[in-house]
């Protein structure tokens, strides 16, 4: 009998414990909303303290009977409202439907060695002007030197570092005295900075048939196998000591068998040095046309070169770019026609390609209409996108760059090499000081 009476007692215990575990999870996952139909009792105006209570709605009495785990943050509700906000409606997936059965089949793109698709070109023009100055020879270079044949790449090139210096046959001047005497007082603030460059004149006009002919005399046979002799002597000729500067920079970097461009002539003194130091090739540019019969030069004017572009290995300028924009020599008026031909100059020379440069270094002044003199104030202007590799001078130069006057003369030029690559920031200014 007490065997018998445990048993149930143990039969009861589990049917109790399981009635219990069925109550509480009945509890736990299910909860009894209210009835439509039935009405919720409002509270009244005032609780036992006096104070008013705000009335519940149907959806604050939705958020009670919910499990806090489940309820929706501030956050959640403001991301989930802008998300709503962003949908496209009905009728903008309708409008987008349409504009995609309007839009054009792609056209197959060609080949590199095809023509290149005026869409890819402009898409290409597109990337170079979003980005600054300082990276645009590197995009335009990554994408197209190596890429396309040397004339085009020359054009595309000019699009973006020629447009300030376009050139014409008929921009120049050719009657004698066109000259212009003084400075035109619209532009004299950019000729000087704002008046902060000095100003002198020194007037002089050498265009006309006159001046022409004399040109053309001293590019014979005879003139240039004497100026050969001296560069291969070593021998000073018309700038004195910048030639002897220039020598030893071309022992240090040399050219032979390159494409050698030379900016600027008035006598082929700097055409017999490439010769001397056995350039490939030998191509002057100048404004005023220069006529030679001699199968070792070969010239052109700035506009005849702006219609057939070519690229060039090295490039010489000496004692040229200081005259650009000032009208001596009949070229058009420009304040920075300097600035604006060395970033052209930047298409005439390949990638990396080096540049030998003399200008005159002292305080900085403009000696209209003979030259501009170079200091602090213009000389890194000139060189912004130019890589400076170094400079052939004494111990004058430190002088000069400090700001020592030169009066008019303006006779002291270095030889400054210069790489056809962007500079690293303050890399040119560190060099000079």
């Amino acid at each position: 009998t007490g065997v018998l009476n445990n048993l149930r007692m143990r039969k009861y215990k589990r049917a109790a414990l399981l009635l219990f575990l069925a109550l509480f999870l009945f509890n736990t996952f299910s909860f009894r909303a209210p009835k439509e139909t039935e009405k919720i009792k409002k509270p009244s105006d005032e609780d036992e303290y006096g104070i008013k209570t705000q009335t519940p709605t149907k959806e604050t009495q939705k958020n009670e009977l919910e499990p806090k785990s489940k309820r929706p943050t501030k956050e959640i509700l403001k991301i989930e409202n802008e998300i709503k906000s962003e949908r496209p409606t009905k009728e903008t997936l309708k409008n987008n439907v349409e504009s995609k059965t309007e839009r054009p089949t792609q056209v197959p793109s060609k080949k590199l060695t095809d023509e290149p698709k005026e869409e890819a070109k402009t898409d290409k023009i597109k990337l170079i002007e979003t980005k600054n100055t300082t990276s645009l020879l590197n995009i335009h270079n990554d994408q197209v030197f190596g890429k396309l044949p040397d004339k085009e790449y020359v054009n595309e090139c000019l699009e973006v570092w020629g447009k300030d210096h376009k050139d014409f046959k008929d921009d120049v001047a050719v009657k004698e005295g066109a000259c212009p005497e003084k400075i035109p007082p619209h532009l004299y603030n950019n000729y000087t900075k704002n008046g902060k460059i000095e100003v002198e004149y020194w007037y002089k006009c050498q265009v006309g048939e006159y001046f022409l002919q004399n040109k053309r005399e001293g590019y014979t046979d005879q003139k240039l196998d004497e100026y050969i002799e001296n560069a291969q002597k070593r021998k000073k000729m018309y700038y004195g000591i910048t030639d002897l500067w220039f020598y030893k920079a071309l022992e240090d970097n040399p050219i032979r068998n390159k494409s050698v461009v030379i900016l600027g002539s008035q006598r082929p003194i700097y055409e017999a040095v490439c010769i001397a130091f056995e350039g490939g090739s030998c191509t002057t540019v100048d404004f005023q046309v220069i006529k030679v019969n001699n199968p070792r030069l070969k010239t052109m004017t700035i506009a005849e070169y702006d219609e057939n572009p070519q690229l060039f290995d090295v490039g010489f300028s000496i004692s040229s770019f200081e005259h650009d924009g000032l009208g001596r020599y009949g070229d058009p008026i420009r304040p920075f026609g300097d600035i604006h031909m060395m970033k052209k100059l930047k298409c005439f020379i390949k990638p990396n390609g080096t540049l030998f440069l003399s200008v005159p270094i002292s305080k900085d002044k403009i000696v209209w209409n003979m030259h501009r003199i170079y200091g602090y104030l213009r000389f890194l202007d000139l060189i912004e996108h130019w890589h400076l590799v170094g400079v052939y001078a004494d111990d004058m130069m430190s002088d000069r760059w400090s700001g020592c006057d030169s009066e008019a003369e303006g006779d002291y030029q270095p030889i400054f090499v210069l790489l056809n690559a962007e500079p690293k920031e303050n890399h040119n200014k560190k060099i000079m000081d």
